[in-house]
């Protein structure tokens, strides 16, 4: 994956990584944390359950995030019943 957008890159780009990785790469760990903060932030664009496409400004929809903190998942809603349908199918899974 990282290759791939390596060979993507002009060389005078690859350089200035290589020149940021040797000095401790503060500034690419700086870039990672802000883009992963923002993908953080998203909401999806469709409903975990129905598929329904959600409105992002909408104080209806819903967004879950569960999981261990190194592998967190996001769920989104467009509403409380699909909301509470996903809960009910996820405690039905685990009680079996």
């Amino acid at each position: 994956m990282i290759e791939g957008l390596f060979n993507e890159m002009e060389l005078c780009d690859l350089l200035a990584i290589r020149k940021e990785l040797l000095n401790g790469a503060p500034v690419i760990k700086q870039a990672l944390d802000n883009r992963i903060r923002q993908e953080k932030k998203k909401h999806e664009k469709t409903c975990s359950v129905c598929q329904s496409t959600i409105d992002p400004a909408s104080a209806s929809s819903y967004t879950l995030i569960f999981g261990p903190e190194d592998f967190m998942k996001k769920a989104s809603f467009c509403a409380v019943d699909c909301l509470e349908y996903f809960l009910k199918r996820k405690i039905n899974v685990r009680d079996r």
